[in-house]
């Protein structure tokens, strides 16, 4: 079960450059979160772990535990709300095997997967609809194609499936009609995509190949060569700005690049923050793990954790070597300049953050680590 720690009181004061923790939301130490999502008024944080594949409804702040919803038969890795908040739409992924055939073990196992024949197994997407008033399960869609990188429009109402090798399709599922659109003509094998937050574009990731789609034609706008060929396998490493004008994706070694929506082209101005992140809503910062965080950002650092790193410093006019000490942590970046506005320097130390997601109101910051906690940071003066 998942229990509530008592918060202490903080915020964040981006003059002062620190992002200070509000509250914990504590899970049992073996447990991973695969997905977060908050509701409209922020007042509601949905989370799919791997326990029983549920998903957990807090309530915010106080971070009372609400609800746990049951019934998928995988792990729940995409979640939305509908627009007006009354409808939460959770997608997991399942297999179905030919008769004879066993079954791969649990992803949570840790067992390598062995290759199998496409022929042997079919891949499907299950979508569950739950009342966020009295959280009964209103509908139940099986939607053939799926895999561990399912994508949920911003309200719920579309789902994104890749299908990687061997089929290596594509396909996009109006959830009303349950019609599902193929996205044809990728050069590689397909991992990764993301809806724009209208639900009107995706991207979708094949090879070294990032390409944008008009869902309404089903026609790509553009193609761009990624520049390593490679991105973090995760929808929370694949994103549009708030603002639409603007794809971001995470490539393997940790960097970020700026993608313009309107033509395709690669912005000059990238971070070097590490996986995951996720823009703020306003779409002027990205929060980001990062390996080094320098020490006059850092909220109560500590003395015995620390790296050296240099940093490009104008000295005269020219750019110049600098050596500086930082630590692992949460950076907030400007998206214009790449500064550092704030950070948290404690959370990358022993474990890895595995989701980042701003409320949409802006006042909070969940991060999910490794070592099955959740931190909730205050994002507001």
């Amino acid at each position: 079960m998942l229990r509530h720690v008592a918060p202490a009181v903080a915020g964040l004061v981006l003059a002062a450059g620190v992002l200070r923790s509000q509250q914990f939301l504590t899970l049992p130490a073996s447990n991973t979160v695969f997905s977060m999502a908050f509701s409209p008024d922020s007042k509601l944080l949905a989370v799919g772990m791997v326990e029983k594949q549920a998903i957990v409804l807090y309530e915010l702040p106080t971070g009372k535990e609400q609800h746990m919803l049951l019934g998928h038969p995988n792990l729940v890795t995409a979640l939305a709300f509908s627009s007006d908040g009354k409808t939460l739409v959770s997608a997991s992924s399942d297999v179905v095997y030919k008769p004879g055939v066993p079954p791969d073990p649990p992803l949570e196992t840790g067992v390598a997967l062995k290759p199998r024949p496409a022929k042997d197994r079919t891949y499907f997407s299950v979508v569950k609809h739950w009342d966020v008033a009295t959280w009964r399960e209103t509908q139940t869609q099986r939607l053939e194609g799926g895999g561990l990188n399912l994508a949920l429009s911003a309200h719920g109402n579309r789902l994104l499936t890749v299908t990687g090798y061997p089929n290596d399709v594509a396909k996009v599922w109006d959830l009303a009609t349950g019609k599902a659109r193929e996205l044809r003509g990728h050069t590689g094998h397909v991992y990764q995509g993301a809806f724009s937050p209208d639900g009107k574009l995706a991207v979708v990731c094949s090879g070294s190949i990032m390409k944008l789609w008009d869902l309404s034609t089903g026609k790509a706008c553009w193609s761009a060569a990624i520049y390593d060929g490679r991105v973090v396998l995760t929808t929370s490493n694949l994103s549009f700005s708030p603002d639409r004008k603007t794809v971001a994706i995470q490539h393997m070694a940790g960097s970020i690049t700026f993608w313009d929506v309107a033509t395709g082209k690669q912005r000059e101005r990238g971070l070097a923050g590490g996986r995951p992140f996720c823009f703020s809503p306003d779409g002027k910062a990205v929060a980001a793990l990062s390996g080094c965080i320098p020490e006059p950002h850092l909220h109560d650092p500590d003395p015995k954790v620390g790296t050296w790193y240099l940093e490009m410093e104008k000295v005269g006019g020219q750019d110049r070597p600098v050596l500086r000490r930082g630590i692992p942590g949460i950076g907030l970046y400007s998206v214009a300049t790449g500064k550092l506005l704030a950070a948290h320097g404690k959370d990358g130390v022993k474990q890895e953050v595995s989701h980042l997601r701003f409320s949409p109101d802006g006042r909070f910051l969940a991060a999910a680590k490794g070592d099955g906690t959740i931190r909730i940071y205050a994002v507001s003066p």
